[in-house]
């Protein structure tokens, strides 16, 4: 892995920063689901790359700049969260065996509508753009400011970042393995895999290595686990949505069937990459 004055970790992800500022033409940018959706994904690749940059940077303002980019994922979550359980109800609805399953799942769509279970407060684009906006130049110096100049100690510090990231994903699959049926142990197994992904990638970038097979198994991997995690939100939903008289609990019990028949299938698909990535062979 070498980073030099023409690449480093800072120029690749102050790209990244001014790639998504520049995608954002007015406060209606906000509203369309694709330019949210590589915001966020934005987000994570920064943070990914902060925690890879703690040992240059300083654990200070790495952990600064997370935080910074939480925040900003957090303004752009709400929308993009419910198209994307939207989008999950009326997959598996199309896909229900039974009739009956098929009329739970209308109720659930009806529960999405307006004034109902997931109605939000329509947010003030134009001061929410000036926000990310704000955020995105912040990013932008905060990378510009880096010293990449050690070469060997950047070297040192990106391997053992990448090692240790390498071994959370690990650690986090052998826990899931013990407790398959924990949400939230599946959820931070799914934040360790991306983080580990997405810091590949840039470890990929600076080398001028091209993705190989084996990212793209970790890549295959942090989808399933994704998928998971979204059933997991529309679970919560179903739950919401019977507290609030949106849906029968005759309604709720044949969603959270079909639900959780999906998930298992998920979760076995996941643990089969689990261990053909963390248990079978080293990472490359």
């Amino acid at each position: 892995m070498t980073a030099t004055e023409a690449t480093t970790l800072s120029s690749l992800c102050a790209a990244c920063a001014r790639e998504a500022r520049a995608s954002l033409a007015g406060p209606e940018s906000l509203e369309d689901e694709e330019i949210v959706h590589r915001l966020r994904v934005a987000t994570k690749r920064l943070r990914a790359a902060w925690r890879l940059a703690s040992g240059i940077a300083g654990k200070d303002l790495s952990r600064a700049r997370r935080d910074a980019l939480r925040e900003l994922s957090g303004l752009l979550s709400h929308a993009r969260d419910r198209a994307v359980s939207l989008e999950l109800a009326r997959k598996l609805a199309e896909n229900a065996p039974e009739t009956a399953e098929r009329t739970a799942f209308a109720a659930l769509l009806d529960a999405f509508g307006p004034n109902r279970v997931e109605s939000p407060t329509q947010p003030c684009w134009v001061e929410t753009l000036e926000t990310v906006i704000r955020h995105l130049d912040d990013e932008i110096a905060a990378w510009n400011g880096l010293d990449w100049s050690d070469a060997k100690r950047v070297r040192r510090e990106l391997r053992r970042q990448l090692r240790r990231s390498r071994g959370r994903a690990r650690r986090d699959c052998l826990v899931a393995r013990r407790n398959g049926d924990d949400p939230e142990i599946w959820h931070e197994w799914r934040k360790a895999v991306k983080q580990w992904r997405y810091q590949r990638e840039f470890a990929a970038a600076l080398s001028g290595r091209a993705s190989g097979p084996f990212d793209a198994r970790i890549s295959r991997l942090g989808t399933r686990l994704g998928e998971r995690n979204d059933l997991a939100n529309l679970a919560a939903i179903a739950d919401r949505a019977l507290r609030k008289g949106a849906l029968s609990p005759e309604a709720h019990g044949r969603l959270t069937r079909a639900i959780v028949r999906a998930e298992r299938a998920v979760q076995r698909s996941a643990m089969r990459l689990g261990r053909l990535v963390f248990l079978r062979r080293p990472a490359s």
